[in-house]
């Protein structure tokens, strides 16, 4: 039965854009882009649409997906604004159909002419984890999505640019019919709809409702004049009527806290209710929003005969909603947080080794930097996990590393672009606090003596709404010395990805593979 209960937004904070949802009884399934990390396509489940668990990830494995070219470059967009735009997997749906879950998705991987690889993963046992190896089909474009019709047949719709020659490309809505055993093609590929405002036309869903067939997709960019459309026809090739009162959802133009609202799902619980989850950023008054892209949730009004309205997501907001819990069993899918762990690109799997029961982790330095971005790096990670959050742990045996090239700490990384960190410098015996944006210019470094004596170092860096503060302390007793203060504003930009702690280690050519570093205790907390 649903209940009058009230619901906290964002239900996935933090680097978490373009949710697709799909409900199997009374679970609910939810799937976001994940670009450069591995694992991609972080898969979370919920019987109350509040309390979100993270079950998995669709590419798991690092022979199923190359993401090697998940790399980052500038764009320059309309009106000389510019984009931190990073590569990777983007704009998944997850759909299930007779006892198979599939997720479709778009690999930007930089490499050539066709860097858009479309493909889709399978699986019948979605707690496992044992998700197949990529069916690739081709599509030229991106945002690919799945509808199965009742007639079982089942059919691809995307993103085609036919128009970047400007700075707001024009892109329409193409469909094939596909065979989900093979990939292969069913029929040709065809325009069905250009889209309402027929700038940045992505993220296409369709639903069937009331003898329509609803096709919602995003538009306007992913930025301040983000939102949803949709038209519908009785047809799923078309014609489709394009609805009067579009956009469905935007906060353009207005002073809401939550901006950007787009690319997303509607869906309906087990009681008839229709729901929307969409992606969009927590925006300060002077323009912050370090979080990056979340998944909010919204409650969605769709009379029969009639088109869908969505409610501006907000903060908190009471409506009538399901209820449940996991079993015991599925809240150990999640043994010890390590689903919840993320490294860069595709990953060198003898980086580190992981002792969940000590808590303890040993990195092999690469010698690759945070801020390259071609290559293997040693870092494990933990998206932030809100606004007001701390992250903190122990670099060991320092005297071990005296004297090697070896640099180790606490990062707060984006992308390539911009890195936040403290960290041990071993060649010099210093604390080191660094923050680079390549996109701005911004290059500070702070130096500290470290004790020679010292054989552990506490680290932290905590963030607020505003700022994120970087701090280091000898032992537990000692109190945590400042050693460098950040605006949020100055790693806030026109990105794709979101914020992730994590530790690291570098090295130079001098540094043995076998020689680790061993952290204590990392986590990432509210």
């Amino acid at each position: 039965m649903a209940d009058l209960k009230v619901f906290q937004n964002p239900i996935i904070p933090g680097f978490a854009p373009d949710p697709s949802v799909v409900r199997v009884g009374d679970t609910f399934f939810l799937v976001t882009s994940s670009f450069h990390v591995f694992p991609g396509l972080p898969i979370y489940a919920s019987k109350d649409l509040q309390k979100w668990v993270n079950i998995g990830h669709g590419i798991n494995r690092v022979d199923q997906l190359d993401l090697s070219g998940a790399r980052t470059r500038i764009e320059t967009l309309e009106e000389d604004h510019r984009l931190i735009a990073t590569a990777g997997l983007l704009a998944p749906t997850i759909r299930y159909y007779k006892g198979t879950f599939y997720i479709v998705c778009t690999n930007d991987s930089r490499k050539g002419a066709g860097f858009c690889q479309n493909f889709y993963i399978k699986t019948d046992d979605i707690w496992s984890s044992n998700w197949g190896n990529p069916v690739h089909f081709d599509f030229d474009g991106i945002d690919t999505s799945l509808f199965f019709d009742d007639d079982d047949r089942a059919y691809i719709q995307g993103s085609n640019y036919f128009d970047i020659s400007g700075n707001q490309p024009a892109a329409t809505i193409k469909q094939f019919e596909i065979d989900i055993k093979t990939g292969k093609p069913l029929s040709e590929t065809r325009e069905i709809w250009p889209g309402f405002s027929r700038i940045y036309t992505e993220g296409p869903h369709i639903y069937k409702k009331d003898g329509h067939y609803f096709l919602m997709v995003a538009e306007g960019g992913t930025f301040e004049h983000h939102m949803l459309s949709m038209a519908r026809s009785k047809n799923i090739w078309g014609p489709y009527e394009t609805y009067e009162n579009n956009p469905i959802l935007t906060a353009d133009g207005t002073n809401e806290y939550i901006q950007n609202t787009g690319h997303g799902e509607i869906f309906e619980d087990q009681h008839g209710q229709h729901w929307a989850a969409v992606l969009a950023v927590r925006k300060d008054g002077e323009g912050r929003y370090p979080m990056g892209r979340e998944t909010f949730l919204t409650p969605v009004s769709w009379p029969s005969g009639g088109w869908p309205q969505i409610a501006q997501p907000k903060l908190s907001f009471c409506f009538s909603g399901p209820q449940g819990n996991f079993s015991a069993e599925s809240a150990f899918v999640n043994y010890h947080g390590l689903l919840d762990f993320v490294q860069i690109r595709t990953p060198n799997p003898f980086s580190y080794l992981f002792d969940p029961i000590e808590t303890k982790v040993t990195i092999f330095p690469s010698r690759t930097d945070l801020t390259d971005d071609a290559s293997m790096v040693s870092f494990l990670g933990l998206r932030q996990p809100g606004l007001f959050s701390t992250a903190t742990t122990t670099l060991m045996a320092l005297s071990g590393g005296a004297g090697k090239r070896v640099k180790a700490g606490l990062a707060l990384y984006y992308d390539s672009f911009r890195v936040v960190r403290i960290f041990v410098d071993f060649s010099a015996s210093e604390i080191v606090w660094t923050a680079i944006n390549k996109a701005t210019g911004l290059d500070k470094e702070l130096r500290y003596s470290l004790d020679h004596s010292a054989d552990s170092v506490d680290l932290k860096v905590s963030s607020r709404e505003t700022f994120y503060e970087f701090s280091f302390r000898i032992s537990d007793a000692s109190e945590w010395k400042v050693t460098g203060r950040i605006d949020a504003k100055e790693v806030t930009f026109r990105d794709f990805t979101g914020p992730i702690f994590g530790i690291f280690g570098t090295a130079s050519s001098n540094v043995t593979s076998d020689w680790g570093i061993e952290f204590r205790n990392f986590r990432a907390y509210n």
